[in-house]
Protein backbone atom coordinates (compact mmCIF):
# COMPACT_ATOMS: atom_id res chain seq x y z
CA UNK A 1 0.00 0.00 0.00
CA UNK A 2 0.88 3.83 -0.20
CA UNK A 3 -0.23 6.95 -0.45
CA UNK A 4 -1.57 9.02 -3.03
CA UNK A 5 -1.36 12.98 -1.96
CA UNK A 6 -4.51 15.15 -3.78
CA UNK A 7 -4.06 18.43 -2.00
CA UNK A 8 -5.81 18.11 1.69
CA UNK A 9 -6.69 14.72 0.93
CA UNK A 10 -4.84 11.56 0.99
CA UNK A 11 -5.90 8.36 -0.15
CA UNK A 12 -4.54 4.99 0.20
CA UNK A 13 -3.93 2.91 -2.67
CA UNK A 14 -2.78 -0.81 -2.94
CA UNK A 15 0.35 -1.73 -4.89
CA UNK A 16 -1.24 -4.02 -7.01
CA UNK A 17 -1.67 -2.23 -10.92
CA UNK A 18 -3.91 -4.83 -11.78
CA UNK A 19 -6.64 -4.19 -8.80
CA UNK A 20 -9.55 -2.46 -10.41
CA UNK A 21 -10.76 1.18 -9.63
CA UNK A 22 -14.21 1.68 -8.90
CA UNK A 23 -16.80 4.80 -9.76
CA UNK A 24 -16.67 6.16 -6.52
CA UNK A 25 -12.79 5.99 -6.53
CA UNK A 26 -13.27 7.58 -9.69
CA UNK A 27 -16.18 10.15 -8.58
CA UNK A 28 -13.88 11.12 -5.32
CA UNK A 29 -11.07 11.79 -7.30
CA UNK A 30 -13.08 14.01 -10.08
CA UNK A 31 -14.55 15.38 -7.29
CA UNK A 32 -10.55 16.80 -5.84
CA UNK A 33 -9.39 17.48 -8.83
CA UNK A 34 -12.73 20.02 -9.55
CA UNK A 35 -12.10 21.47 -6.22
CA UNK A 36 -8.47 21.83 -7.23
CA UNK A 37 -9.11 23.27 -10.04
CA UNK A 38 -11.54 25.45 -8.76
CA UNK A 39 -9.52 26.79 -6.54
CA UNK A 40 -6.38 27.86 -8.93
CA UNK A 41 -8.77 29.26 -11.06
CA UNK A 42 -9.71 31.51 -7.74
CA UNK A 43 -6.24 32.40 -7.07
CA UNK A 44 -5.66 33.21 -10.67
CA UNK A 45 -8.55 35.74 -10.94
CA UNK A 46 -6.95 37.43 -7.73
CA UNK A 47 -3.36 37.46 -9.34
CA UNK A 48 -5.30 39.03 -12.22
CA UNK A 49 -7.13 41.53 -10.49
CA UNK A 50 -4.48 42.74 -8.27
CA UNK A 51 -1.82 42.83 -11.72
CA UNK A 52 -4.89 45.58 -13.25
CA UNK A 53 -4.96 47.14 -9.87
CA UNK A 54 -0.72 47.72 -10.10
CA UNK A 55 -1.28 48.51 -13.68
CA UNK A 56 -4.07 51.30 -13.31
CA UNK A 57 -2.07 52.67 -10.54
CA UNK A 58 1.69 52.76 -12.39
CA UNK A 59 -0.80 54.22 -15.38
CA UNK A 60 -2.06 56.96 -13.11
CA UNK A 61 1.51 57.98 -11.62
CA UNK A 62 2.98 58.05 -14.94
CA UNK A 63 0.27 60.53 -16.36
CA UNK A 64 0.96 62.89 -13.26
CA UNK A 65 4.80 62.32 -13.85
CA UNK A 66 4.19 63.35 -17.58
CA UNK A 67 1.83 66.29 -16.39
CA UNK A 68 4.45 67.39 -13.72
CA UNK A 69 7.53 67.48 -16.30
CA UNK A 70 5.92 69.17 -18.59
CA UNK A 71 4.18 71.99 -16.10
CA UNK A 72 7.99 72.62 -15.00
CA UNK A 73 9.11 72.78 -18.69
CA UNK A 74 6.28 75.76 -19.38
CA UNK A 75 7.46 77.44 -16.03
CA UNK A 76 10.83 77.29 -17.79
CA UNK A 77 9.63 78.57 -20.94
CA UNK A 78 7.36 81.34 -18.93
CA UNK A 79 10.61 82.53 -16.99
CA UNK A 80 12.54 82.45 -20.77
CA UNK A 81 10.16 84.73 -21.77
CA UNK A 82 10.05 86.80 -19.31
CA UNK A 83 13.80 87.35 -19.62
CA UNK A 84 13.78 87.65 -23.28
CA UNK A 85 10.75 90.63 -22.55
CA UNK A 86 13.16 92.53 -20.29
CA UNK A 87 16.49 92.07 -22.44
CA UNK A 88 14.65 93.72 -25.30
CA UNK A 89 13.45 96.27 -23.08
CA UNK A 90 17.26 97.26 -21.79
CA UNK A 91 18.70 96.92 -25.42
CA UNK A 92 16.04 99.13 -26.80
CA UNK A 93 16.63 102.10 -23.69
Amino acid sequence: MHFLNLGDRLFLMKKDDASSTTKKDIALLMDTMGKVFEEVHGIEKRMMDHTEFLIENLRADVLDAKKDQVQQHQDRLDDHGRRIVRLEHKVAA
